[in-house]
């Protein structure tokens, strides 16, 4: 989903072949948004004759365990920085634009605590989602922006 709106590949029949749109308030709770690779499963509705998904479901559970950690490293150039949980003996990559709860600042603090939705990308590695920054954590040296 981009812009709470997106589409899915439909492989049921009824689809006629055509991929499916979605939109973001269609989404089951507590489910917010979509990631490529997610499997799901929806009422079919024709708008326009067009297919839209209703009613979505996630169906494999790609999201592992919800983790507390403490931000190692965060390179604000790039965008991206490394979470470290007890869980895991890899530090979990995290990109900024999976920090949620801060429009204005997608950042994290190096000794920042956080809670974060951790799955495997494609080479086995972990990978942090709807990452969360944990209130009175952020050190006390750290620049707010």
């Amino acid at each position: 989903i981009h812009n709470n709106n997106g589409f899915i590949i439909c492989r049921d029949p009824s689809c006629q072949g055509q991929d499916v749109y979605i939109m973001a308030k269609h989404l089951r709770p507590p489910m917010t948004r979509l990631r490529p690779g997610d499997e799901v499963e929806f009422s079919l509705a024709w708008m326009k004759g067009r297919p839209q998904a209703r009613d979505l479901c996630l169906l494999n559970k790609k999201h592992t365990i919800r983790v507390r950690g403490t931000c190692q490293k965060w390179n604000e150039s790039r965008k991206y920085g490394f979470i470290k949980a007890a869980e895991y003996k890899d530090n979990i990559f995290c990109l900024a634009t999976e920090i949620l709860g801060r429009p204005n600042m997608r950042r994290l603090y190096e000794g920042e605590e956080v809670e974060c939705l951790v799955c495997m990308d494609q080479k086995g590695r972990p990978q942090a989602q709807d990452v969360r920054p944990l209130e009175n954590t952020q050190p006390a040296n750290a620049k707010t922006e």
